[in-house]
């Protein structure tokens, strides 16, 4: 029960492509009504556009009904499943421990059902991916700083912070606002070792 709840997606997909095309098989577009063939002489694109909708609502609403009965079966039936025993996360890299650079940004579960992994991993960019930039979106006053920014910029600042050929350079631009003045008191007060440019 617990893999057809997990994939009740694909389950849905799949019934509503067989629904629909034996459906469609069973009762085909009526295309000889009068009223139709008069719409079809009239006006073709409208007809065309009938003939697609009435195709695409056999798919669209067997997916619907699908989704509902995989939501019930979800709710009622799914509650019995017992439990895997699940492990702790690895140890978390220290950053200026670290062989290779990379940005751990949290814990990775499971990515189809908001559930605990039997065995949780860190989810981590490796370097190769933040040559492109890292993205942070949220509403104003939702920690977007305080939990991502500095936690990463330190991450990335600790890399190899002893090794001068390899430790990370830091350059704060717009150096008086408030946001920039606080990263740089936190990154003097953690490693004054650090290269950083303001």
């Amino acid at each position: 029960m617990h893999h057809v709840t997990e994939y009740r997606v694909v389950l849905s997909l799949t019934a509503s492509a067989v629904a629909g095309a034996l459906g469609l098989h069973a009762y085909p577009f009526p295309g000889d009504h009068p009223v139709l063939v008069l719409i079809h002489v009239a006006r073709p694109a409208l007809y065309a556009g009938c003939t697609y909708a009435y195709a695409g609502l056999w798919f669209t609403s067997t997916f619907f009904v699908a989704s509902i009965g995989m939501s019930f079966v979800t709710i009622f039936m799914g509650r019995g499943v017992r439990a895997s025993v699940t492990v702790p996360l690895p140890p978390y890299p220290a950053p200026d421990r670290r062989e290779e650079l990379f940005l751990v940004l949290g814990e990775q579960h499971r990515r189809t059902s908001p559930e605990r992994a039997a065995q949780p991993s860190w989810l981590a960019i490796p370097e190769r991916g933040l040559y492109t930039g890292v993205l942070v979106v949220g509403a104003i006053g939702s920690a977007k700083t305080s939990a991502c920014m500095y936690p990463y910029v330190d991450q990335l600042l600790a890399y190899r912070a002893s090794d001068p050929a390899r430790k990370a350079a830091g350059l704060v631009l717009a150096g008086r606002s408030p946001l920039s003045l606080r990263a740089w008191g936190c990154l003097i007060i953690g490693r004054p070792r650090r290269r950083l440019f303001r």
